[in-house]
């Protein structure tokens, strides 16, 4: 997935490169233990909440087609007892029939093109032995009925559709690639140090994705260098979203990033702007610096529309945040019950949990929703 990114740099004077020589080079090193008294939070980065949620909708499904697809049987029968046995990516519980009750072994339809779906007929009941291709259909039943008329005791396998599995292990580990994406602009970054040295770290759920320790003679002045991000989601005339990360500039007047990576937002980075400049007790800016400052606030505040808080516009988004939750909330029951051993391939939808699960998730979706499109409050100094 490519992504392009142009800078518009704050003033006349460009930041320095992460490799630049002199006072105020990057030490990517291990970081020593901060001297000062600095702490300052800046984030949490806003993630794109839609995007990951698909993401992850996404992984899940393929996990479940990876299982489907790598799930194969195996009955074997007793003078006594006929034990149907399925095993995929999870194991399941075998299944338990009298063979004097067994009948025959039967093929119908399958739900896919030269596909049967093999039934297990006992007593008045029977058990269903999975989906399989028409050709190993046909031999599975007859080799199950000739070997259950001998009355001797036997064992078949039916075995998996490999190409399924692959297909679903490729798709959930793009999925996997796509959420990695994602969070590398998310988390929040911890700032601490002096005025002579500052260690950034930056983490993700608490775990650091990156650090780095900038040693400068002396801080002037702090900033913020705005961007602009396009990626592939975007729509055809949407303009392009604005990314930011901050800097801090000498007295010789070099600027120097604090992060590698730009971030998504704005009300975060303007928070942390202002109490990295009070935390380093920076005198206050000329006149004309706090103008064209806040005018390059004004210019990168995120757009809301006159309709963002409009009755319809809610309800749309609290429809679109129903139905995707409810999608969400099956597909992540099924895989949970398949992991631990509680529900089966073979298992209806309409059964009491599924409907559970597809209204907490409905539910969670349009709270989710609305929260996540509440527009975002835009301010300057």
């Amino acid at each position: 997935m490519k992504t392009r990114s142009t800078v518009k740099r704050v003033g006349s004077t460009p930041l320095d490169s992460d490799t630049a020589p002199g006072p105020g080079a990057l030490n990517y090193r291990k970081a020593a233990k901060p001297t000062g008294d600095l702490h300052v939070v800046w984030g949490p980065m806003p993630v794109r909440r839609v995007q990951l949620l698909v993401a992850t909708v996404v992984a899940f499904l393929a996990l479940i087609v990876a299982a489907a697809g790598a799930d194969y049987g195996e009955l074997t029968c007793t003078p006594n007892w006929c034990r149907w046995r399925r095993a995929h990516l999870v194991s399941a519980q075998p299944r338990m029939v009298p063979r004097a009750l067994v009948r025959e072994v039967r093929s119908v339809t399958g739900p896919g093109k030269d596909q049967l779906r093999l039934w297990l007929h006992y007593g008045s009941s029977r058990l269903s032995l999975g989906v399989t291709d028409t050709d190993q259909g046909l031999r599975f039943v007859t080799a199950a009925n000739r070997d259950l008329r001998t009355g001797k005791s036997f064992a078949i396998r039916r075995r998996g559709r490999w190409p399924i599995a692959i297909a679903g292990l490729a798709a959930l580990l793009a999925a996997l690639v796509f959420i990695g994406r994602l969070l590398r602009r998310a988390g929040y970054v911890e700032i601490r140090g002096d005025r002579h040295r500052l260690d950034v770290t930056h983490r993700v759920l608490g775990i650091p994705f990156g650090r780095r320790e900038i040693r400068t003679p002396n801080i002037a002045d702090t900033g913020i260098e705005w961007s602009t991000h396009t990626h592939f989601f975007q729509g055809r005339h949407a303009p392009p979203e604005s990314v930011a990360r901050l800097f801090v500039e000498l007295e010789g007047g070099a600027r120097i990033a604090l992060t590698q990576r730009s971030f998504h937002g704005y009300g975060c980075h303007v928070k942390a702007e202002r109490a990295l400049r009070q935390a380093l007790e920076l005198r206050p800016r000329s006149s004309s610096a706090r103008v064209a400052f806040v005018e390059e606030l004004r210019a990168h505040a995120p757009y809301v529309g006159p309709n963002a808080n409009s009755a319809m516009h809610r309800f749309g988004i609290a429809w679109l945040g129903m139905c995707c939750g409810a999608i969400g909330g099956l597909v992540i029951f099924g895989t949970l019950g398949l992991v631990l051993g509680l529900v089966s391939l073979d298992d209806q939808v309409g059964d009491v949990p599924s409907l559970g699960a597809i209204l907490i998730g409905a539910i969670s979706g349009i709270a989710l929703a609305l929260r996540w499109s509440r527009p975002e409050t835009t301010f300057v100094e």
